[in-house]
């Protein structure tokens, strides 16, 4: 007789038990049941399945396809391709792990609603990319192209992280721990060398919400040899201080320096000869000063350290020492007097003070001597002659040849002239231009005197 087989849709098939051997065809799953007389719906077919599609050139699931943890394999090398056909997608629900490479051809369009990682964070797997192109292209957009497009004038960061731990355990990073390199390779020909580097540091103690930190600037200048050949040629610290070996105009001649004051902290060297200018309000014209062509040793001059009176010129003491002193000789006028003052420490009465004179005259001629108080004052050639002298008493006149040059007793605020002038000069054995003093308070009270000389200086 003809075989029979049951119809129907899949809802329809739990209100039907088949008889036992009746089949039952769901058209709408394709699937195929036997009844038992029992079973609702009957029992679906099994067995060693489908061998191939090879005859179904269009099939269709009627549901999920299952592997059964076997894979899906191509032989001969042959492709496998998931066309979703037009504006679908392929949508993998899981991680994807590959022992090759993935290729390609069009745009690679990576969308994530949170993060797309290399190296994943919670299996603490490191991950490498790596993008190579080649061929070349100047297109703009060629390479690697970061974009973004909103209208904040901030921007998103392109960020390099680091800690110290793992990724689920993160530490601090300490003083001196490299942030991030990024670093410029090329081919020598044999294997890859380092030709650049720029390296972020920390620069200091590390505590919370606090890391500095420091840029380095690393290049192979051909010479150095060593892991990489690259050396350190330029730094920026944690308090913005540029740090370079040498610094060069890149065109033309001239280096400039905008800022309104320049400051050194060592020494500056002006080289071959060069120039040490300063220009006119508009710059148009400079005056210079200039080394000699040839230097047999190295000379240092320090200057006074206040201006000197008007019409006097710089006189140098032979070692460097440059002071204010008055022409002298050379056709021009005669010389001037001049005063010369010091005033003492707090003073005992009866008791007396050593006071110089400083910057009066290696020799000159005494005119006056004045004082603000009763006083004894002496004058010497040289210190040890005032030491010498100290334990004369007063109205005893002084040896021969003792160092005194001049001495007067005052009875207050008074002038005593000196008349005729008296020759003075310093003695110590590099002659210096001070003259030394001792002075009595005898104002009859604890007081400060104040000693004024009236001079003609005759040796500068």
């Amino acid at each position: 007789m003809a075989l029979q087989i049951r119809r129907g849709l899949e809802a329809g098939r739990a209100a039907v038990t088949p008889a036992p051997g009746e089949l039952l065809f769901t058209t709408d799953q394709s699937k195929l049941y036997i009844g038992d007389g029992a079973t609702v719906g009957g029992t679906l077919v099994t067995g060693s399945g489908i061998g191939n599609v090879v005859e179904d050139t269009t099939p269709q699931l009627g549901g999920n396809l299952d592997v059964n943890s076997y894979s899906i394999v191509s032989t001969s090398n042959g492709n496998i391709i998931l066309d979703p056909n037009g504006s679908g997608t392929i949508q993998l629900n899981a991680n994807i792990t590959t022992t090759g490479n993935i290729t390609k051809t069009g745009e690679l369009n990576i969308t994530s609603t949170t993060f797309t990682s290399f190296g994943n964070d919670t299996t603490l797997v490191d991950g490498n990319v790596t993008i190579t192109r080649n061929s070349y292209a100047s297109t703009p957009g060629s390479g690697f192209l970061y974009q973004q497009h909103h209208n904040t004038a901030d921007a998103v960061n392109f960020t390099f992280f680091r800690s110290r731990g793992t990724a689920l355990a993160r530490t601090s990073v300490v003083n001196n721990d490299d942030i991030a390199d990024i670093s410029f390779i090329s081919n020598d020909g044999t294997a890859g060398v380092g030709v650049g580097n720029i390296t972020c540091q920390v620069d200091g103690a590390v505590s919370t919400g606090r890391i500095p930190g420091r840029f380095g600037f690393l290049l192979h200048d051909g010479i150095i040899s060593g892991t990489g050949g690259l050396r350190e040629v330029a730094q920026l610290n944690s308090a913005g201080v540029w740090k370079v070996n040498a610094i060069q105009n890149l065109n033309g001649t001239d280096l400039t320096l905008t800022a309104t004051t320049v400051n050194v902290a060592g020494n500056v060297q002006i080289n071959a000869q060069g120039d040490l200018r300063f220009a006119d309000t508009d710059s148009s014209n400079w005056v210079a000063f200039q080394a000699p062509g040839t230097v047999a040793a190295n000379v240092t001059w320090t200057l006074p350290g206040a201006d000197g009176t008007a019409g006097y010129v710089l006189s140098t003491d032979g070692s460097g020492t440059l002071t204010w002193v008055a022409q002298t000789g050379g056709g021009t006028s005669l010389q001037s007097r001049n005063t010369v003052a010091v005033t003492t420490t707090s003073l005992a009465d009866t008791a007396t003070g050593n006071v110089t004179f400083t910057g009066a005259a290696k020799g000159y001629v005494l005119y006056k001597i004045q004082t603000t108080g009763a006083a004894w004052v002496r004058l010497y050639t040289d210190i040890s002659n005032r030491t010498a002298d100290a334990s004369r008493a007063e109205g005893v006149d002084p040896a021969a040849g003792a160092g005194v040059v001049a001495e007067v007793i005052t009875t207050g605020a008074q002038t005593i002239l000196i008349s005729p002038g008296t020759l003075g000069f310093n003695n110590e054995s590099s002659p210096v231009t001070e003259i030394y003093a001792a002075v009595t308070n005898k104002t009859g009270s604890t007081a400060t005197i104040t000693v004024t000389l009236t001079i003609l200086k005759i040796e500068v």
